[in-house]
């Protein structure tokens, strides 16, 4: 009997200790959204994706509305007016390749439950989300869940959208702000619900109506180019993290929120790793809750983890927080964690 109880666990060992080249042949387990980002040269391209202008919504003209984030610094912009699509910029007085800007075409579907549009002219004033969604898959847009909070559907109905819409990419987790504080909770409770087959990305957008609400909060985009396709791409591929002026478990008294500079991936020891600056407390959160509070999560040795983790950083000026990054099974940590005794037991020889 203690033969027969032994011998599966005898055979994962022997597996692990006779396959070839272990560390560096084994696949990647840990889905990266920054994976192939060269940190010391990407490119970091400041910008929000809900904004008004006074054609539909907001009290700035669409040329005072791009003036305004130019000089705040964002580099990419989507004015989205409720149902009308404000496009080109060129009609409005504006070139984006000479203010050096990535202009995206959208608009926020205003009927329903409100539905950022993007990268396509559609729009639509029905009362149905489901329609608009599928409207915007059918144009070849992407599209984003605006603030969430507003609003009473369960996290069931968010993932069953997230789980049939490919192009339904994530959610507004802050804005104006931090004008719906439970959306962070929302996020966390629709990827225990979709994670780890189906990401959802967190974003932070002003929600500008006027003046007042520029720069509460951003999205960082990570690229090597500076380009509409490239902006797509990082927006549907998770490689940009955001940060709000309004929220921090430090005392709101000036300053910035953090800047993150890296994040490395090691596979073959289940480390999570990040680089930042202006920061003085971390947290790593998987299904809602706080499980570790160093630079690097250590997901063989940490408990509580689920399905996925994210790091959310904070200073007194802010938070900053990272996208969902899916975990390894329980059955590929189990040979994570003999093949990391294998190779101390080598060390040690």
């Amino acid at each position: 009997m203690r033969n027969r109880l032994f011998a599966p666990l005898i055979a994962i060992v022997v597996f692990a200790a006779t396959s070839a080249a272990w560390a560096d042949s084994w696949p990647a387990v840990i889905s990266n959204p920054y994976e192939g980002i060269n940190w010391a040269t990407v490119g970091a391209y400041k910008g929000n994706f809900h904004t008004h202008t006074n054609r539909a919504g907001g009290t700035m003209t669409p040329a005072a509305t791009i003036d305004a984030y130019k000089a705040f610094g964002d580099t990419v912009l989507a004015i989205t007016d409720h149902n009308l699509v404000t496009w080109p910029w060129t009609d409005y007085g504006r070139n984006p390749a000479t203010l050096g800007m990535v202009a995206v075409q959208g608009n926020e579907i205003s009927n329903c439950d409100n539905i950022g549009s993007f990268f396509t002219n559609y729009t639509s004033g029905t009362s149905d989300p489901v329609v608009a969604l599928a409207g915007i898959q059918a144009a070849g847009g992407a599209s984003i869940i605006n603030h969430p909070g507003r609003y009473t559907k369960t996290a069931q109905w968010y993932a069953t959208q997230y789980q049939t819409y490919s192009s339904l990419i994530g959610m507004e987790v802050y804005n104006q702000g931090n004008r719906y504080p439970g959306d962070v909770q929302k996020w966390d409770q629709v990827l225990m619900l979709t994670m780890p087959d189906r990401p959802i990305w967190g974003f932070a957008n002003d929600d500008e109506h006027s003046i007042s609400h520029v720069g509460l909060n951003w999205n960082v985009l990570l690229s090597s180019q500076f380009t509409e396709s490239a902006v797509r791409t990082a927006m549907e591929g998770g490689s940009f993290f955001f940060s709000t002026t309004k929220y921090s478990t430090l005392p709101l008294t000036g300053g910035t929120p953090p800047v993150i500079t890296g994040i490395a991936v090691d596979n073959v020891n289940g480390l999570i790793s990040l680089s930042a600056t202006g920061y003085g407390e971390v947290h790593w959160v998987s299904d809602g809750s706080v499980v570790s509070h160093s630079l690097t999560l250590d997901l063989r040795n940490t408990p509580g983890i689920g399905d996925y983790v994210r790091a959310e950083m904070f200073s007194n000026g802010g938070s900053t927080y990272t996208q969902p990054f899916t975990t390894p099974e329980p059955a590929t940590m189990i040979l994570l964690a003999l093949g990391g005794l294998l190779a101390l037991k080598r060390h040690r020889q």
